[in-house]
């Protein structure tokens, strides 16, 4: 099964959203401290 090529961007906008919101969320609970660059590493290993 193929899909069309704006489902496929959808899906990869919806991925990016979903990823933002977290990283988000991360950013507003994470020690005060905690580096941008400490919480991407730590979302993308988990």
């Amino acid at each position: 099964m193929t899909y069309s090529l704006e489902l496929r961007k959808k899906v990869i906008v919806n991925d990016i959203e979903h990823d933002f919101s977290a990283l988000k969320r991360a950013r507003m609970y994470a020690p005060s401290h905690k580096s941008l660059d400490e919480i991407i590493r730590d979302y993308c290993i988990a």
